[in-house]
């Protein structure tokens, strides 16, 4: 674990006095959105497969392929790293707050855990394109390349 995941990791419900309700072990490839809905929805084999090719064509990939330095090809990494973590934390925060069974206390400390996460991964963000934009300027890269790395790093 990164020293910035301890940091994002280290606020939790129970560190904050509250307690939570205990978590229903869910079987694999069913998703649960902490909403009331009539059902579940379970992704099959073939359709995590496909999620899992789709995955991939947004890792990397179009990075390592470019002719650029390999300390921007890292640095462009790192932000896409972040960038895939703080969609997540979005994403989990839109259904902590859409979860009506959950107790406004329990509800609020979670919503402020995952917001000190959010604001601790943006940090890390602008430290990245900062670096990114140092880097830029240092290499001396022709302005072809600038703009591959600006299009890489807004993708």
């Amino acid at each position: 674990m990164s020293a910035l995941e301890a940091v994002a990791f280290s606020t939790t419900p129970a560190a904050a006095g509250v307690s939570t309700p205990a978590r229903r072990d869910t079987p694999a490839g069913e998703v649960h959105l902490g909403l009331r809905t009539a059902g579940t929805a379970s992704i099959s084999d073939a359709g995590r497969a496909l999620a899992d090719a789709v995955g991939g064509a947004r890792g990397s990939d179009d990075i390592e392929d470019s002719n650029l330095p390999d300390q921007i090809k890292s640095v462009l990494r790192h932000i896409r790293e972040l960038r895939r973590m703080l969609e997540q934390l979005v994403l989990q925060l839109r259904q902590v707050q859409a979860d009506a069974r959950m107790e406004t206390l329990v509800r609020r400390a979670r919503e402020q855990q995952l917001q000190a996460r959010i604001s601790t991964y943006n940090a890390a963000m602008i430290a990245a394109m900062h670096k990114l934009n140092s880097l830029m300027n240092r290499v001396g890269l022709d302005s072809a390349q600038k703009m591959a790395t600006v299009r890489l790093a807004l993708k």
